[in-house]
């Protein structure tokens, strides 16, 4: 099976998009928050435990960024809300989606580097099984 992190990171990044949560893998230097940005991916390749079929266990680390908590928490409410929809899958191309759900959501990241700002982060992490189309 091919790698699926990028055809789902595609996915996620239109999903959120669609649903007014900015979503960067590398946001631009100076770029206004709020904003979600995608950390880590990894793929563990199948067989899959739901069938004997070709496929493979997809997370994505993601962390909304805003200057205030609440800001941050209603981004990645948004956007996991969006993510776990089961009424609407996500579409992957070239793979099926056999499930996907909310794998674990972390508690707040206070980035406090520069001493006259301070920015919050919520992390989660998204679960996708795929198996190629």
């Amino acid at each position: 099976m091919n790698d699926p992190r990028r055809a789902i990171q595609n996915a996620i990044w239109t999903r959120l998009n669609s649903v007014g949560v900015t979503a960067y893998v590398n946001p631009p230097d100076g770029t206004a928050l709020p904003y979600t940005v995608f950390g880590g991916g990894t793929v563990t390749p199948g067989p899959l435990t739901t069938k004997n079929s070709e496929g493979g266990d997809v997370t994505h680390t993601l962390v909304s960024w805003a200057e205030d908590l609440t800001t941050a928490q209603q981004n990645a409410e948004t956007a996991i809300a969006a993510l776990t929809d089961r009424t609407n899958h996500l579409d992957i191309a070239g793979y099926v989606t056999v499930r996907w759900d909310l794998d674990y959501a972390e508690d707040t990241i206070i980035d406090d580097n520069d001493p006259s700002e301070h920015y919050y982060g919520v992390p989660y992490r998204i679960r996708v099984v795929v198996k190629q189309a």
